[in-house]
């Protein structure tokens, strides 16, 4: 498989992209990202890593840095300033920090919020100025220049060496304070730069429940993440009756009215169908901010039922239904939020039960023993036929036969996914030619520890067809869902480029007779294919040299189509076209 590199401006505008939460500080995770078909890297950084009594040390962050870049990663930095410190933030004012000398600071240099906060100031001018790529004072050998940060924001109950108690207006109030003055240091130096304000979980889904952002069917909301015992469902009267609830929603909302930031991360651990209403919320909440998923795992357990592996279990050898529902609900999470109007998506790569552990059920694309799981695959295929279409910014739920089944459309090549949460279930597809499917793997471990999957495990190559007449039944067993579509989507992706260096303008779009399609690229020999929105092709010129090409509307019926500009087997735009009468 080729590796997709989408372009940073890409990911800022309009393409959902494939980007993983890099939690393993090392060129070799890095490479796994990179050969899963992600073209950036998260990095996590403290304070304290970086900061020294009187200067900074950068061999830490430069090492992420560097080891992204290898794997030809792009790198963005998650900066965690509600405390740079190792101390009990539990207790208010506590600010004691361990330098990286051994010398125990005890609040003498790091002050209060409220006070002075000069130091954190620098420190982030020093490292946007490191990775900004202008030239000055940058990392030796810096390739790809950082463009997106991540702002923690769950926290901010512990705000920074805060002297104020936990989850208190004025608590938040100083967290305004430290994000705004973080936000507005990284825009001074480079305008351009996305800040995330990360981390609104599932505390805040609670909120979104109370907020009336569920349908009027679902009277409880799960308040708790324990598998082992007896689910915790609350009311919303008594969600309203634990103490720090409304008091925390409060504040969130006027975090979220008051701090600066470009767009809003939320992290997903848990039922993939509270999605659309967790994203509208977040939506309305930010007052239209960009939605993104920054993480995502799952499944914790299912109601009632025990956790699927436990943390004693360090083998590395996985349940089977635990590895087949982990592969299903990177799709759920995936299609789920395309179609909800998330605009890129993050995945944890990192091994089962590490760093995190199994308090989060955080359940990643590699095995405790550090081999990908079939959700690794998965992601894959996703990265390949979903990620790689630079246009692909249309998933688009098409039915819902009955409560229980899916049906997603993934344009621009009409490439489809189903699912069905009943254990058995079968969807009639109708056309007229040859159908493809895939199916995810779901049972990868069968050759035992420490062996790598077999080949047949990789989705991304496998797949069956079928000349069909009519109609062919698809049968969808286990929750696990199957990808179609009537044109062999792996090939047909193969080879986008780095659309960052080519753009393409459609003028008029839409349009009743003719349209222009102009593009800074002088072709030679290019081909313009249209498809209609079932992925079928509907009108092809050849031949094409120049700049710009007329396409005439001829007897198209009026309708949503995508046009295809090649050369040379290379793939340079694909652009949604509208045809009215």
């Amino acid at each position: 498989m080729k590796k997709i590199l989408l372009p940073l401006f890409l990911l800022l505008t309009f393409v959902a992209s494939a980007q993983l939460n890099n939690r393993f500080y090392s060129n070799g995770s890095a490479i796994f990202v990179s050969k899963i078909g992600a073209y950036a890297s998260n990095t996590f950084l403290e304070w304290r890593q970086i900061q020294q009594p009187s200067t900074y040390n950068w061999s830490y962050a430069d090492g992420l840095v560097q080891a992204n870049q290898s794997a030809g990663l792009r790198t963005m930095i998650t900066l965690k300033c509600v405390h740079p410190i190792n101390a009990d933030d539990s207790i208010p004012g506590t600010c004691a920090y361990l330098l990286d000398n051994g010398t125990s600071d005890n609040n003498s240099n790091w002050p209060l919020v409220s006070a002075d906060t000069t130091k954190w100031k620098n420190f982030v001018l020093a490292l946007v100025d490191r990775y900004d790529g202008d030239g000055t004072n940058d990392m030796s050998g810096l390739i790809y220049p950082v463009r997106q940060w991540h702002i923690i924001g769950q926290e901010w109950q512990r705000v920074w060496c805060s002297q104020y108690p936990n989850s208190s207006l004025a608590s938040a109030q100083e967290f305004v304070k430290l994000v705004n003055m973080t936000y507005k240091v990284i825009k001074t130096k480079q305008p351009s730069d996305t800040i995330s304000f990360a981390g609104i979980d599932v505390r805040n889904e609670a909120e979104a429940f109370y907020d009336g952002y569920f349908p009027s069917s679902q009277t409880t909301f799960r308040y708790d993440n324990n598998c082992s015992g007896s689910p915790l469902y609350l009311t919303k009267s008594q969600l309203a009756s634990v103490p720090s609830f409304l008091p925390d929603r409060n504040n969130v909302m006027y975090i979220f009215k008051n701090a600066l930031f470009d767009e809003i991360d939320l992290h997903e651990y848990g039922n993939w169908q509270h999605i659309p209403n967790f994203v509208q919320w977040a939506k309305d909440s930010t007052f239209g901010k960009p939605v993104v998923i920054m993480e995502g795992g799952g499944p914790f357990c299912k109601v009632g039922e025990t956790l699927y592996h436990s943390a004693s279990d360090t083998d590395g050898r996985l349940p089977a239904p635990l590895v087949r529902d982990n592969a299903s609900y990177v799709v759920y999470y995936f299609i789920t939020g395309l179609a909800s109007g998330v605009r890129k998506l993050h995945w944890n790569p990192g091994p089962e039960y590490g760093v995190w552990g199994a308090w989060w059920g955080d359940l990643n694309l590699l095995s405790i023993n550090l081999i990908p799981k079939p959700s690794a695959y998965t992601y894959r295929f996703l990265a390949k036929t979903i990620f790689s279409n630079a246009n692909a910014d249309t998933v688009i739920k098409i039915t819902e036969a009955d409560t229980n089944l899916y049906h997603y459309q993934i344009n621009p090549l009409a490439m489809n996914v189903i699912w069905s949460t009943n254990a058995a279930d079968s969807f009639l597809v109708s056309g007229t030619g040859t159908l493809y499917t895939w199916d995810i793997p779901t049972t990868c471990d069968s050759l035992g520890f420490p062996s790598m999957y077999p080949t047949s495990c990789d989705s991304v190559f496998p797949m069956n067809n079928y000349s069909v007449s009519g109609s062919h039944t698809i049968y969808l067993n286990n929750n696990v869902p199957v990808f179609y579509s009537w044109n062999n989507v792996l090939t047909a992706s193969e080879n986008i480029l780095n659309a960052d260096n080519y753009s393409v303008k459609i003028y008029p779009n839409p349009f009743s007779t003719q349209t222009i399609l102009q593009t800074n690229k002088l072709f030679k020999n290019a081909t313009l294919t249209v498809y209609n929105s079932f992925g079928q092709q509907v009108k092809q010129i050849k031949n094409i040299s120049g700049q710009t090409v007329t396409l005439f509307r001829d007897n198209l019926a009026s309708g949503l189509y995508f046009v295809r500009l090649t050369e040379d087997n290379k793939t340079y735009a694909t652009k949604k076209l509208v045809i009215t009468d």
